[in-house]
């Protein structure tokens, strides 16, 4: 006869203490994993992300420099050196800050407009450890002279860019080939060819 005060172990009972520490501990641990997993998943989205942003933004720099690198203003020379040097950085930039008087003296002799678009960019290079990328850039540059009709060429860039102070900026640029000449925007279209002229067949 069993004594009512003792307890005794039941069939239905759902587990002892040692299994229910294992299950805790297990689910415990499958949280950590999860927790785990989305972190990196956050973190991999976060550096795509920024690659992204910078793709963007060297390209950007890329070609705002081949634009300010291949315009000027005669009527404003010193604030034209003055975008070619906010476009470069580096051995470049303080290239063009010593020839800065020899460019402005030439481009106001000439008198020479210069003005580019970009036709096509892409980046070549990207490296987001050391903020360094490299790109081709192919731009039309007008050249408007007084005293002779304008002319527009294709040429094409490489430059290798870096970021300065939040900033993309070219530290070299080299041009590719040679530049190819564009139509004429001053050029005038050619005269219609002249209608043939009747003619009468005689007979006899």
């Amino acid at each position: 006869m069993t004594d009512p005060a003792v307890p005794t172990q039941s069939s239905d009972r759902k587990g002892s203490i040692p299994q229910i520490l294992a299950v805790a501990v297990a689910a415990a641990v499958a949280v950590a994993v999860l927790v785990t997993a989305g972190w990196f998943g956050v973190r991999w989205a976060l550096t795509d992300t920024n690659a992204a942003d910078a793709r963007d933004s060297a390209l950007d720099g890329a070609r705002q420099a081949a634009i300010n690198l291949n315009s000027i203003n005669p009527d404003d020379v010193a604030g034209s050196v003055a975008l070619m040097e906010s476009s470069t950085t580096g051995d470049m930039h303080d290239q063009i800050e010593k020839s800065r008087d020899q460019v402005t003296q030439l481009a106001t002799q000439s008198k020479t407009r210069l003005e580019a678009t970009v036709l096509s960019a892409a980046l070549t290079e990207l490296n987001t450890d050391e903020d360094t990328a490299a790109a081709l850039v192919v731009v039309a540059q007008t050249s408007t002279y007084p005293d002779k009709p304008p002319t527009r060429q294709r040429v094409t860039w490489t430059m290798n860019m870096h970021e300065t102070d939040g900033v993309w900026k070219a530290a070299q640029a080299t041009t590719l080939g040679q530049p190819v000449l564009l139509d004429d925007p001053g050029a005038q279209a050619p005269a219609p060819a002249p209608a043939p002229e009747d003619t009468e067949e005689g007979g006899s």
